[in-house]
């Protein structure tokens, strides 16, 4: 008989990160007092209506906590301007919190959907990317090391901790890479449904991640008709509630609320543009990448390398994984940099690029080791700071020189006073 005891089982790194991701998402919620980000409130109004008197309009609630600019306007009746997939995930969200305590403050109706649905899916995601790069990873980054660049030192890890659609849709974009492209991928018919689903329910949430999603679908069901079916299938049911929104709130399946703008400026860019988007600029797409205002690899150098990533997967015969990755590390950039207001508005860093994040961390994974690795090494600590500074401002507060009036007016007086985790 051995009465020796087995030693207990310590945390991996991987756990760890996530354990400590997770609480801080909850700690530094960003839910300010007195501050109702639009961006933000306008998708929670929207669920609250829905949730309390079967309609999307919510001028109750323009009334209520007071007008907010993301908004659009028909028939005399405003609703949200968003797309809608995020507010349709949040609905049954806030039906269940509202069931179990019906006078929550709408504060704690954001903070509930952003920690069940953002912050949930953007844990999920960190997971899944571990263990792809744990079974499928050149030695660049390892697994905890790609767990930790994505949710603390890139825009993801600022987003993540927000109710912006752009964590939430690059995280079920790599959750849809994952079932087709990641190891031990043949899983059957309805995995395929699934990632079709996840990839229209990312694009009804915000429409560029369709420039991801498309050569995503293309990269897994190319050749392979029968998966592509499966997956357009998945994708319908988000494409029908998407056109029945359309009708119900704006006349037409085909009327997007981009295209109702109460703000007469972003009105006419609608108006005047392809929804902002015109033919893509160089100085916009350097602006996007390189500028100290919202460039992504200015904020956060670590991602750099993985621009070489589709090469280095299309030579290694990974063809179809190169593909998925272009779509994200490359298109998406250079479609974003035909938006006419591609600098993102007043808040933190490159907000339109974030949803590809996840794909650039997989493409550090899939490069050779060497100097790749300790240019990852070096810059993810620049990368961390940079994303600590996003994470201790409010979602809606940035624009311009962000450096100074991060750390004086919003970081230090937050760490100081408490702000976090207080909603109105």
């Amino acid at each position: 008989m051995n009465d020796t005891a087995d030693p207990p089982k310590s945390w991996s790194p991987r756990t760890a990160i996530l354990v400590l991701a997770a609480s801080q998402l909850l700690v530094l919620s960003s839910v300010w007092p007195r501050f109702y980000s639009p961006n933000e409130y306008s998708r929670v109004f929207a669920a609250h209506a829905f949730v309390a008197r079967g309609t999307f309009q919510i001028d109750w609630e323009l009334a209520r906590y007071g007008f907010i600019d993301d908004v659009s306007v028909f028939a005399g009746r405003h609703y949200s301007n968003k797309a809608p997939g995020l507010i349709f995930a949040a609905v049954p969200v806030i039906a269940a919190l509202r069931a179990v305590a019906p006078s929550a403050p709408i504060g704690a109706e954001l903070f509930a959907a952003r920690a069940v649905l953002v912050s949930g899916a953007a844990l999920a995601c960190a997971l899944l990317l571990a263990t792809w790069i744990e079974r499928e990873g050149n030695g660049t980054i390892g697994p905890a090391g790609a767990a930790f660049v994505l949710l603390f030192a890139s825009g993801f890890a600022v987003y993540a901790g927000t109710f912006f659609s752009h964590a939430w849709t690059g995280a079920l974009l790599f959750i849809a890479a994952y079932a087709v492209l990641g190891p031990g991928r043949h899983r059957g018919g309805w995995t395929d449904a699934a990632a079709g689903f996840c990839i229209a329910l990312a694009a009804i949430s915000e429409y560029p991640a369709a420039v991801v999603g498309i050569p995503l679908v293309l990269a897994a069901g190319w050749g392979r008709w029968r998966r592509m079916a499966r997956m357009t299938a998945g994708g319908l049911l988000p494409l029908a509630a998407l056109a029945a929104y359309n009708a119900a709130c704006f006349g037409s399946p085909l009327t997007l609320s981009s295209r109702l703008e109460a703000l007469p400026r972003y009105h006419e860019l609608a108006a005047q543009t392809f929804f902002g988007f015109t033919v893509p600029h160089p100085a916009a797409l350097a602006g996007l990448l390189f500028s100290p205002i919202v460039g992504l690899f200015f904020f956060f150098p670590v991602l750099l390398p993985a621009l070489a990533a589709p090469v280095v997967a299309w030579r290694a015969g990974r063809k179809r994984l190169g593909v998925a990755v272009a779509g994200a590390v490359w298109l998406l950039p250079v479609v974003m940099a035909g938006y006419r207001e591609w600098q993102g508005g007043a808040s933190f860093g490159p907000r339109y690029l974030v949803l590809a994040i996840p794909f650039f961390v997989l493409g550090l994974a899939m490069l050779p080791p060497g100097r790749a690795r300790w240019w990852v090494i070096g810059a993810a600590v620049p990368s961390a700071v940079a994303a600590f500074l996003g994470r201790a401002t409010p979602p809606f507060a940035i624009d311009g020189a962000w450096t100074a009036s991060t750390l004086r007016g919003w970081a230090i007086p937050a760490l100081r006073s408490g702000l976090w985790n207080h909603p109105p």
